[in-house]
């Protein structure tokens, strides 16, 4: 049965592995709601309508968090790993997940994520202006935005959210593993059998990661940033790279958030590189990345 699958034409396979994956995800969500509302002491039923009025409301902490591991692990982690079933024998063997991490690599490239910091606050704060002026207020897409904006204020600053660990583990662990492996790990992969140009399936990709993160608002430096998660994966062959850098952004912008709302670090630090707060070290952090980024294609095409 299983030499007869893998006989199929990676076409046929991946068909049958969207199939799975929606049958699997449905499961996944059936079981994850019974053993979501035994821990919340709660019918199935209840439960289901009491995530709906805390997403909406943003009026219960506990329910919102085991809400949003639920939905990375049936969304992003149960089809990745499907599908990529679907695409080979070895699935965690061929996306590097048993290979030893260069510690080099993983350093400069966390090095450079780092110094981009303000470049994407700027990005950010630009991208913020261009949908200010296509998009009205009463828009769906700003709507998303402003609910985006106040879930990650909710989570990060609420008094009962727990301690700075509980954070990281929802906002940063949880979603580096599962988007890492759905994006990166299955969908580029496939993307980058399908349109045979990798820089077109890496920019798809990335494209497809932000879209799905219902924020046009910051589109752009998001689509970089899954760009250069895409590029340093397939260059080094290891996904644990784009998911350690994955989990070192969201984890930054967590702690950052947090000590702002204890008071230890001042207001402007979030915004630093934007057009309101020092936008020059902002300029200077995108062409510093632009240049690394260019050499770094360079360097790779010659080999």
């Amino acid at each position: 049965m299983k030499k007869q699958f893998y006989s199929l034409s990676i076409h046929k396979r991946f068909l049958i592995g969207i199939v799975a994956a929606i049958i699997g995800s449905i499961i996944g969500s059936i079981i994850c709601n019974q053993i979501l509302a035994l821990f919340h002491s709660m019918s199935v039923a209840e439960y289901k309508i009491q995530v709906q009025q805390a997403t909406l409301h943003l009026n219960n902490i506990t329910l919102i968090q085991t809400a949003l591991i639920k939905q990375a692990i049936v969304i992003f982690l149960i089809p990745a790993i499907i599908l990529l079933y679907a695409y080979t024998k070895r699935p965690f063997y061929f996306i590097g997940i048993t290979s030893a991490i260069n510690i080099r690599t993983l350093g400069l490239f966390l090095g450079v994520m780092i110094l981009f910091i303000p470049g994407i606050n700027l990005l950010s704060s630009i991208n913020f202006l261009a949908a200010d002026h296509i998009f009205a207020k009463e828009s769906l897409f700003f709507k998303m935005y402003q609910q985006n904006e106040k879930l990650l204020e909710f989570i990060t600053q609420h008094p009962s959210s727990g301690n700075i660990l509980l954070q990281l583990f929802i906002m940063a662990i949880i979603p580096a593993i599962t988007e890492e492996f759905f994006f990166r790990g299955m969908l580029q992969t496939y993307f980058i059998r399908l349109f045979t140009n990798k820089h077109f399936a890496i920019f798809f990709t990335a494209a497809i990661f932000s879209i799905l993160h219902a924020d046009i608002y910051n589109f752009i430096p998001r689509t970089i940033i899954g760009c250069m998660y895409g590029y340093i994966f397939i260059w080094h062959g290891s996904l644990w790279i784009p998911i350690i850098a994955h989990f070192m952004h969201n984890a930054s912008v967590v702690i950052v958030l947090h000590f702002i709302s204890k008071g230890t670090l001042p207001q402007s630090v979030e915004t630093i590189g934007e057009l309101s707060n020092n936008w020059v070290l902002g300029t200077v952090s995108v062409l510093f990345v632009s240049f690394v980024s260019v050499r770094a294609l360079q360097k790779q095409n010659k080999q």
